[in-house]
């Protein structure tokens, strides 16, 4: 989790510096499919839009180095995260991603960069 700290945020800024608007369209559906699976309870609903969450921002990023770096380090954490999930931390993980969405459909670099960095923390913490 530490090295997702230090590099999701710059793959982040990077994605929403660079994100093409059918990027951005992915990402909202990626944010409804979250949200409705968090309604629902559905934790593989949830996982599965976010490995989708996952797979634009790489495509948008565009820097092929910084994405094999992460791409494991993803893997990995979506199975740490399955296996001690709540409702409660699906939620709030949820309201995260969001933030990270807005930032990325806004072309937002900066505030993409901090949005992933708040939600890399949280999920750090879990």
């Amino acid at each position: 989790m530490a090295v997702r700290l230090k590099l999701e945020p710059l793959l982040a800024r990077l994605a929403a510096e660079n994100a093409i608007q059918e990027q951005r369209t992915a990402l909202l559906d990626c944010a409804k499919a979250m949200t409705a699976a968090a309604t629902a309870g559905d934790f593989d609903a949830f996982l599965s839009a976010d490995k989708e969450f996952d797979e634009i921002i790489e495509e948008a990023c565009t820097n092929r180095f910084l994405i094999s770096a992460v791409a494991p380090l993803q893997s990995h954490s979506r199975r740490m995260w399955y296996a001690g999930a709540t409702v409660e931390k699906m939620d709030r993980s949820v309201s995260l991603h969001v933030a990270v969405i807005r930032a990325i459909q806004q072309g937002n670099g900066k505030e993409a960069e901090a949005a992933m960095e708040a939600l890399i923390g949280y999920l750090s913490e879990t």
